[in-house]
């Protein structure tokens, strides 16, 4: 049986467990974050780059 992509993206354990994660410290004391102009970023993009997916994102709008 397939599976409709909103079934995948609302049932998925991965998307799920990614969607609970927390944003980093750094985040959370960023006026962008506190001031909802910024989600923190994707933790599966930092995972990729800094090998955690609690670290602060490599795409940061502040270090572009």
């Amino acid at each position: 049986m397939k599976k409709s992509i909103i079934d995948i993206w609302n049932n998925s354990k991965m998307f799920n467990y990614v969607r609970s994660i927390g944003v980093s410290a750094e985040c959370e004391i960023c006026d962008l974050y506190k001031n909802n102009n910024c989600s923190g970023g994707c933790p599966v993009s930092s995972k990729y780059f800094t090998g955690t997916f609690e670290s602060k994102n490599e795409f940061c709008y502040i270090e572009v």
